[in-house]
């Protein structure tokens, strides 16, 4: 699923992606998620070609906007107790999905990520500019 605001054109089309630990999905094929490749500051590196990871590397997920800007990272909690313990961390089903402590599958990116999307999109209508990415 992905958000757009016609107001702002095709450079703020935002989506709640899949974190892995060298980049964040951008397709997605059954258990497969293909993965972006990254810097250590999360930039994507110019000229990577998708590199497809398995739904059990999923280590968190992000909200991401086409212009570059990033949202606050959700971790992954790998244990059931961890996701009922800690704060904005949930399960991975085998897709990679966000899930909650009883395995039942949480909206997280209409829960978190969209709203964070568009605050970051009020802001840019607001100033006319983009904000600096919270990673």
């Amino acid at each position: 699923m992905s958000w757009s605001r016609e107001s702002l054109g095709d450079d703020h089309e935002g989506w709640f992606a899949a974190v892995l630990p060298d980049g964040f999905g951008v397709a997605y094929q059954g258990t497969r998620i293909g993965v972006r490749l990254t810097d250590a500051l999360g930039r994507t590196l110019a000229g990577s070609e998708l590199v497809w990871r398995e739904a059990s590397e999923v280590i968190g997920w992000v909200t991401v906007c086409e212009c570059g800007w990033r949202g606050m990272p959700v971790r992954r909690a790998f244990d059931p107790i961890e996701a009922i313990t800690s704060q904005r961390r949930f399960a991975a089903d085998d897709y990679g999905d966000p899930v909650d402590w009883m395995n039942r599958p949480v909206n997280v990116e209409e829960q978190l990520g969209h709203p964070e999307w568009a605050a970051h999109c009020d802001f840019v209508e607001r100033v006319g500019v983009g904000e600096p990415s919270s990673l």
